[in-house]
């Protein structure tokens, strides 16, 4: 199964563009499942209450945009698992500042 990293997007930048606010959460061609890596058929944002807990600097927001599949959306726990998989993401060292 692929790995759904790619489809973390850190400060909205894909590419050295910034994105649209507007089409952040629209699905994009190659989006994955943050949960289970399957495709994804939505996209949402994550937005901390705490940017700086999650590596913005003083003074900027932090968003995390992330696919979800069609089996993985509607759970109730699916922010829990979505906040916990962004987060081992961050102390990995795996996605950068």
């Amino acid at each position: 199964m692929t790995d759904p990293k790619p489809d973390i997007v850190s400060v909205c930048e894909r590419e050295g563009n910034r994105m649209n606010l507007s089409e952040i959460e629209k699905p994009m061609p190659g989006d994955l499942c943050l949960i289970c890596g399957r495709p994804a058929i939505m996209a949402g944002v994550f937005i901390p209450e705490n940017p700086r807990a999650w590596g913005a600097p003083t003074g900027r927001s932090r968003l995390f945009r992330y696919g979800l599949c069609d089996e993985c959306k509607g759970h109730q726990d699916t922010p829990d698992k979505v906040e916990k998989i962004l987060r081992s993401y961050l102390n990995s060292g795996e996605v950068e500042y």
